[in-house]
Order: C-alpha cells, then sequence, then structure tokens
C-alpha cells in the first residue's frame, strides 16, 4: 500500500492532459515515498521578451505565458524533483531537463538536492545514456520501455562508470 498522500494522487493534475496526469499518478504511486509537495506546470526562466512597439499588457502577458513549463515538482524529505512526463521519451527531453535544472536552482534557489527525472511508458535508446551521464533517471512504465533502455545501456560506445 503506498504511503503517499491519497490526496496527491488525483484523478488529474492542474495544467496536465489525461495521459501526462495518468503518467504522474503511476510515477508517485511507483516511487512511493513521502511527498512533502507537489506541483505541476512549475513556470521558469525569463520567457520570451517581445519588442517595446507592442502594448505593455500584450508583452507582460506573452513573457508569462512562454516560460519554460516544469510538468511536476514533487518535493520529498531529501530532494525536490524535477520530473518530465512523456509519452514517449525522445531525446528531446534531456535538453528540457538540463533548462529546467537551470532555471529552477536560479529563481528558487532549492535548499534540497535536486533529482531529474522522466517519467515514460518507453524511451528512445540513444538518449539513455547522454541522459544518465547528465543524471537524468528514468522511471520507465512499460516493459517495452525497459527493454528500451537496456538496449541503450548496451549501446556503443558507453559512457565510462555509469554501467
Amino acid at each position: 500500500m503506498p504511503i503517499i498522500n491519497e490526496p496527491l494522487i488525483r484523478q488529474s493534475y492542474r495544467g496536465l492532459n489525461e495521459a501526462e496526469s495518468d503518467i504522474l499518478r503511476r510515477y508517485l504511486i511507483d516511487r512511493d515515498g513521502p511527498v512533502s509537495r507537489l506541483e505541476t506546470q512549475v513556470n521558469v526562466g525569463p520567457g520570451e521578451l517581445l519588442p517595446e512597439s507592442q502594448p505593455d499588457q500584450f508583452r507582460r502577458s506573452w513573457r508569462e505565458s512562454s516560460k519554460l513549463k516544469i510538468d511536476a515538482v514533487v518535493e520529498r524529505d531529501a530532494t525536490i524533483e524535477l520530473v518530465e512526463l512523456k509519452d514517449f521519451g525522445r531525446t528531446s527531453f534531456l535538453g528540457q531537463l538540463l533548462m529546467y535544472r537551470y532555471w529552477y536552482e536560479v529563481e528558487r534557489n532549492p535548499d534540497k538536492p535536486l533529482q531529474l527525472w522522466i517519467a515514460t511508458p518507453d524511451v528512445n535508446p540513444s538518449s539513455v545514456q547522454p541522459s544518465r551521464f547528465e543524471g537524468v533517471q528514468f522511471h520507465l512504465q512499460a516493459p517495452e520501455g525497459r527493454e528500451h533502455f537496456r538496449q541503450g545501456i548496451e549501446a556503443d560506445p558507453p559512457f565510462m562508470g555509469l554501467q
């Protein structure tokens, strides 16, 4: 029986579609540890700037809406997890997570270590080794995802010390 707080296991989460909500729910249940705080669609980064010729209100609105959005931030006793939720883990998630970590650290100055997570049913094998090299952890939710992860680990050339 999971020890996660029941109010955190929701049918849907703010800003997430149904598939992302399902992936997050499964992640929380499978990781099964106390969660002190859960946020979804967390804005970080400066956002895009529009030319001065645009109306101020539109520029402010555009800047806010164009900020990076972390799918989920899960705070536990000892860590803060930045979680990217994908229906398929393509290589692009690595760049997203690295940008999220940078801006989250700059803007929030967290007092706990950050962990980067990709929660997905399946993953592109070519993304596994570079992601692990950058400290990304995987929560794979389907047998084919675990097989593709294994293929990614075994691919040549392996990164030293990550096997």
